[in-house]
């Protein structure tokens, strides 16, 4: 039986997490957030969403990652291209989303699918539940 896998991310760029430990300080507040949420459990709701559960075709991204993108754009307002275009743009978000600072953030496309699954599996009451939760 496949495993499930997901789009390989990590701070093993050239730069490492040496920007990161320089640019983001230690009491920000998407440190701290990242500190008191076990995203693990996230990932674990939100696999059964994903064709195929994340074992066959492509590596998709984490679905802890797209949650955070959602929160991101929750709590700045921003819209699915704005919260792409923001996670590209600031280090501190490319932290708390495990990318390296010369990664790509999610395509907006790619949020904008995994919010309707959600939805349109009727679990936008867990979805709230998710976000009440953090």
């Amino acid at each position: 039986m496949a495993r499930e896998r997901f789009k390989k991310q990590e701070f093993g760029s050239f730069f490492g997490t040496f920007i990161y430990d320089r640019v983001v300080p230690e009491g920000h507040f998407l440190r701290k957030l990242e500190s008191i949420i076990g995203w693990d459990v996230f990932t674990k709701q939100l696999i059964e969403f994903y064709n195929g559960g994340a074992m066959y075709g492509r590596p998709p991204y984490d679905p802890a990652v797209l949650l955070k993108m959602l929160l991101i754009s929750f709590l700045y307002n921003l819209s699915e291209r704005q919260a792409e275009q923001y996670a590209n743009d600031s280090l501190a978000t490319k932290w708390f989303l495990g990318l390296a600072a010369d990664e790509a953030a999610p395509h907006h496309s790619s949020l904008s699918k995994f919010r309707t699954r959600l939805i349109r599996n009727g679990t936008s009451k867990a979805f709230e539940a998710m976000l009440a939760t953090i």
